[in-house]
């Protein structure tokens, strides 16, 4: 008896419930413990990473407003020169050479100062003691300092070293007005390395200052500027110098310092400040070991809390389990008792709770299974003879259960024929979103094309002219003389030059058209209404017939579009099928309403295109004509798609070529198809 009271009074240390109220009770105070703890140390670190951000975002602001207000304070002294007026006599060479000596004296930055006349002759010189003549050690030469002056005005050279190691640049003004010269001055840039040295001892960072390329200008470490060394490997530097392009947005302005690798290997906080308009930056780095070890009181307080709540939650949950365990273990015998047949043993918890209710609960459950036990036996006879019944039933149920079975199988086929056709539409729309993806890379594409293709007509045009001139002199002062006898080739060779000319002029043409594409103005147009304009100023060559083709509705097709750029469109697709068919054929225009956007197909009667062409057909200059530049269906292309549209081809050999436009109507009736055109609208855009 003794034992088996002991063995019941000390079970509950034993129990897998108590275990479980110390483990979930330590967890709660020492998770909560844990989260403030993380809570206090992150904030922490936030707000100090936000203050340094601060402080290095003025540090870095107020060297590049010294530096940029240095140099742009030498530029507006160069350029009050350069406004003044001089005769080209003695008296006025030497009257800008006063003026020059002044000026050097007076601006000490200024360490050589010359002038060059229209001719790109040297006039004056003016350097100071012990210096030579003006950019003797710039990388770019006077010539070509001479022509960037004179095509911008202002012209910034890059930074170099002097004889003395000393950074220096070159600042080119051209004078006002056409034909006259250029003042070129080299500045020497000790005052940029003196700001740089004071920033970085005063608040003990490391500042310095990159040029556009990653070249270091100036740095606390002369090493590093008389070495010339690059750093635009650092990631801090090639975002400072991309934030620089983009500084006029507020994303560029409100930039937060970023953790780096400086040029020494260690662990920084960057930050970056542009230098003006002279693609210069200032960059400020803070050691992020300073940071973290603000951060040792907090983790510290952290420790300690922790530990002190895990030794009070420890115990807390000892005591508290203990309490509750206990009665759970008694209610547990009183089961065990009563799984064995009815009994007289009482569960008597006097806790004054819900678990002494249960244990009441018990005491009269035992009463009542004594009761229901003597009546058990006539029931289990009972029992046998409904189960015998209940068999009969089951088997019906069973044969029920067959015809359920034959009716879900039969729902599960309508099932997967719904789901077949449903991956059927998801794969078409995909097949569509893959479709305009391609279609917007290639608009990128034909953009960057376009920029390139502007600035190389623009290039070559000139030679085009002096050449047009050259052949049209030539023919004046050849086609008469008595060297066109003894060579009666010249006036040949002559005009196929002039001929190839024209044919040169006529590309660079076509490429400024394409460079040129503009905005389109969009309206509420009627694309059928167009197309029938655009088929009746077209020119039909002889031999060719236009069949014209229209299905649907009575009510216009209503469009967003620029009515002048869509008949560039159809003028491009008819000409090209007129092309396709140099021996005559049949061209047909159909026009129509499909799945909300309004489609118009032009196919001919030709060749139609090779199966390894039509991959590229769009691409600018590809063309498989004797003469053409390749730029028509490109251009459409881009029209097509700055409208929100889609175009696409499709070709057999010996059969024909079919082009399809299609784009979005005003209204949109299916919410499949409205989603579509507006993703192509905003891809495009």
């Amino acid at each position: 008896m003794i034992s088996g009271f002991l063995r019941r009074q000390c079970a509950w240390v034993g129990a897998s419930l108590y275990r479980k109220y110390v483990l979930t009770i330590s967890l709660l105070v020492v998770g909560a413990l844990l989260f403030s703890g993380g809570l206090d140390i992150f904030f922490t670190y936030k707000d100090k990473l936000s203050s340094l951000s601060d402080l290095e975002r003025s540090e870095a602001f107020l060297a590049a407003s010294s530096i940029d207000y240095f140099i742009g304070d030498v530029q507006r002294q160069l350029q009050q020169a350069a406004q003044v007026k001089y005769e080209d006599s003695e008296s006025g060479i030497a009257a800008r050479e006063d003026d020059y000596l002044s000026l050097v004296n007076r601006v000490v930055p200024i360490t050589e100062l010359g002038y060059w006349n229209s001719t790109g002759q040297e006039a004056v010189v003016i350097a100071q003691v012990g210096r030579d003549t003006v950019t003797s050690n710039s990388p770019l030469s006077v010539e070509e300092i001479f022509i960037g002056a004179e095509t911008y005005g202002t012209f910034n050279g890059p930074v170099y070293l002097d004889d003395d190691s000393m950074q220096h640049m070159t600042i080119a003004i051209a004078e006002p007005g056409l034909g006259n010269g250029v003042l070129i001055a080299g500045v020497n840039l000790n005052i940029v390395q003196v700001i740089i040295s004071q920033l970085s001892q005063h608040y003990s960072h490391s500042a310095y200052v990159v040029d556009s390329n990653g070249l270091i200008v100036a740095h606390p470490t002369e090493e590093h500027v008389t070495q010339q060394t690059n750093v635009f490997h650092l990631p801090q530097v090639q975002s400072a110098i991309k934030d620089a392009v983009d500084f006029k947005t507020s994303a560029a302005k409100d930039k937060v310092v970023s953790i780096e690798k400086s040029l020494d290997g260690e662990t920084v906080l960057a930050t970056s400040f542009p230098i003006g308009n002279w693609g210069w930056n200032v960059l400020v780095e803070h050691p992020r070991s300073d940071v973290l070890a603000s951060l040792q009181a907090p983790i510290v307080r952290s420790v300690l809390l922790l530990i002190g709540g895990l030794v009070f939650a420890v115990l807390t949950s000892l005591i508290l389990a203990r309490k509750m365990v206990s009665p759970i273990l008694k209610l547990r015998d009183a089961a065990d008792e009563m799984g064995h047949g009815p009994t007289d043993y009482v569960a008597d918890l006097a806790t004054g709770d819900e678990l002494d209710n249960l244990g009441r609960s018990f005491i009269r459950m035992s009463d009542q299974i004594k009761e229901s036990y003597a009546t058990l036996e006539n029931r289990v006879e009972q029992r046998t003879g409904e189960l015998v019944r209940s068999n009969a039933n089951l088997e019906k149920a069973e044969e029920e259960s067959r015809l359920a079975n034959r009716r879900l199988a039969d729902m599960n086929l309508m099932l997967e024929q719904r789901v077949t056709e449903r991956t059927s539409e998801l794969q078409q729309a995909n097949d569509r979103l893959i479709e305009a993806h391609d279609q917007l890379v290639r608009t990128q594409k034909l953009a960057a094309i376009g920029e390139l293709s502007a600035g190389l007509a623009h290039d070559l045009r000139n030679p085009l002219g002096a050449i047009k001139n050259a052949i049209y002199y030539l023919k004046g002062k050849l086609l008469d003389g008595e060297l066109v006898k003894e060579n009666p080739r010249i006036p040949e060779f002559l005009k196929i030059i002039d001929e190839e000319v024209g044919n040169s002029n006529k590309i660079i043409t076509d490429l400024m058209d394409f460079a040129r594409i503009s905005t389109p103005t969009l309206l509420p147009a009627d694309l059928g209404k167009l197309v029938q304009d655009c088929l009746s100023k077209l020119e039909v060559n002889e031999g060719i017939y236009i069949n014209i083709l229209e299905d649907y509705p009575e009510d216009p097709m209503q469009v967003q579009a620029d009515g002048r750029q869509l008949h560039r469109v159809f003028q491009n697709l008819i000409q090209n099928a007129q092309d396709a068919m140099p021996d005559g054929g049949v061209i047909t225009v159909s026009t129509k309403v499909n799945n909300g956007f309004a489609e118009v197909a032009v196919s001919d009667t030709g060749q139609g295109i090779k199966p390894e062409n039509i991959g590229k057909i769009f691409d600018p200059l590809f063309t498989t004509k004797t003469k053409g530049t390749g730029l028509g269906l490109a251009v459409c292309q881009q029209i097509v798609a700055r409208h929100g549209g889609m175009i696409g081809v499709k070709s057999r050999s010996g059969v024909g070529a079919v082009f399809k436009v299609r784009l979005p109507l005003c209204v949109q009736e299916d919410p499949v198809q409205e989603d579509m055109a507006q993703e192509v609208l905003n891809a495009t855009s």
